[in-house]
């Protein structure tokens, strides 16, 4: 995984100047060259002409250059948004983007508790979630306090020591648990245009660019769980909200499923 770009900025690298037609900013890095390339979007140098990451505008400077024989680079990155006059400033054009970063309550199935899982006190196997399954289809009182069920061989099979510490939550009605996970928000006004769009509302994606700190915890998966677009009355102006939610392993989106089979995860 490479360093995080914001990494190699240096003190005082970040300038920026508006005027009433163009908003214009610079980024300068330094760092060794493979590495601070590595960070760059894509693993290239910036690109005329682009997007540089969620910063309004498109690249118009791009200027690695070597620091003598160090092996180190300075690279500087201009960024430039411009207008064609009042009524049709930036039609359609990012021209600001914030961020907001919150711990939300998340309501998660029993089993998916770290508890239950790889590295928690009681982990379950593929083989213990079916036979918890077995176990609370069984009808037969006696063998349900014993943690016991019959299968479809017409065998009784005990549950182990981890599943039944799992069923006796399920017994005692217990079907969730209160988890927290950050919550990560991205704001872009879009000046003209027609509406965002939400296409990928529901879909595991990465985490935002140029997100303040970078991503607050890179062992976690996102899911986009809302893209919210709102304008203004009177004005030209639309802001698009995107919400990702961050989870230990996403099974599936609406798309796609994540969650292989037994033999797959082995």
């Amino acid at each position: 995984m490479s360093t995080p770009l914001d990494t190699y900025l240096i003190p005082g690298g970040a300038q920026e100047t508006f005027s009433e037609r163009r908003e214009s900013r610079t980024f300068r890095y330094t760092g060794e060259a493979a590495t601070l390339k590595d960070a760059c979007p894509g693993g290239v140098w910036p690109i005329v002409g682009t997007e540089w990451g969620d910063v309004p505008g498109r690249i118009t400077v791009s200027d690695p250059q070597l620091l003598g024989m160090s092996g180190h680079v300075l690279l500087t990155v201009q960024v430039d948004a411009t207008f064609a006059d009042a009524e049709t400033i930036g039609l359609g054009s990012l021209t600001e983007t914030s961020f907001e970063l919150e711990t939300a309550t998340v309501w998660r199935p029993l089993l998916e508790h770290p508890g239950f899982n790889t590295g928690g006190s009681n982990p379950l196997v593929y083989a213990d979630h079916l036979d918890i399954l077995g176990w609370q289809a069984e009808t037969s009182r006696t063998r349900k306090l014993a943690y016991q069920y019959i299968d479809g061989d017409g065998l009784v099979t005990t549950l182990s020591a981890n599943a039944q510490r799992a069923a006796r939550f399920i017994a005692a009605g217990v079907q969730q648990y209160a988890d927290m996970a950050p919550v990560a928000r991205r704001t872009r006004k879009y000046s003209g245009g027609p509406p965002p769009s939400s296409a990928l509302a529901g879909l595991k994606q990465t985490f935002f660019t140029g997100f303040p700190g970078g991503n607050p915890d890179a062992t976690l998966e996102w899911l986009n769980t809302g893209e919210r677009g709102l304008r203004a009355a009177g004005t030209r102006d639309w802001y698009q909200t995107t919400e990702l939610a961050g989870a230990t392993k996403i099974l599936l989106d609406r798309t796609t499923l994540y969650l292989g089979t037994v033999e797959e995860e082995e």
